[in-house]
């Protein structure tokens, strides 16, 4: 039976350990939860078409939280630690745990992100009460499940979901690169940079198709060639 996903069903973790010996902790009295995805778009003005294309090129997470401080609670001690200490840099950084509890896989197991993150520190309002801060996604977000036993998520990474990094190069006949060709992956399309490379995400595991071409003058006109005379190397 369906019904109204609240606020409490997506819990928030930090860890204040490390990453290999986690110590998640909820984040609990924040007024917030705003997850945007902030996604980047690409124009490609290809020349056969009338109009550009928009491709989407990738997400940028990132959470807002607003944060009432309550003297004792872990979230804030954790969060005003890094206020007093003014942190940047390495010490500004953690691992933050999405548990989506409407979405379950078994007793006590839900769906669940985690990501290496920073935390950036916007506000103290005393009048409010308040710490204003944002979690910003870094890396990969890795798709998977967390097991949640006395409030405590212990996450497993999907095999097969998680997302590699994927270098694409092309190179002429002459074993040179080719710079500005479009290499296109399951729909993603990019351009290679001054040295050949243009680079991907995709699912660990996944099959997927490659195409490469470049668009070469030809008297007045521009003819698409596909790259069957050129090397595409993919590591």
């Amino acid at each position: 039976m369906g019904g109204i996903v609240k606020k409490n069903l997506i819990a928030l973790y930090l860890n204040d350990g490390s990453a290999q010996t986690p110590d998640w902790f909820r984040i609990k009295k924040s007024t917030a939860l705003s997850l945007a995805l902030n996604p980047e778009q690409k124009e490609y003005d290809y020349i056969v078409d009338e109009s550009p294309t928009t491709e989407l090129d990738k997400y940028k997470p990132s959470i807002n939280q607003a944060l009432t401080m309550y003297k004792g609670e872990p979230d804030y001690e954790y969060i005003f630690n890094r206020f007093y200490n003014l942190s940047v840099g390495e010490a500004a950084k953690t691992e933050a745990l999405v548990v989506f509890m409407q979405e379950s896989e078994g007793e006590n197991v839900f769906k669940s992100w985690k990501t290496e993150c920073v935390i950036s520190i916007s506000e103290m309002n005393p009048v409010d009460s308040t710490l204003t801060f944002d979690i910003l996604f870094g890396g990969t977000t890795k798709k998977g499940t967390a097991t949640v036993a006395d409030g405590v998520p212990a996450f497993t990474e999907t095999s097969g979901a998680a997302e590699i990094s994927l270098t694409v190069t092309v190179e002429d006949s002459g074993s040179d690169p080719v710079d500005g060709a479009t290499v296109t992956i399951n729909g993603v399309t990019k351009e290679t940079d001054e040295n050949g490379k243009a680079f991907f995400s995709v699912l660990n595991n996944a099959a997927f198709a490659v195409a490469a071409k470049k668009a070469t003058a030809t008297g007045s006109a521009y003819v698409t060639e596909a790259a069957t005379a050129a090397t595409v190397t993919i590591s």
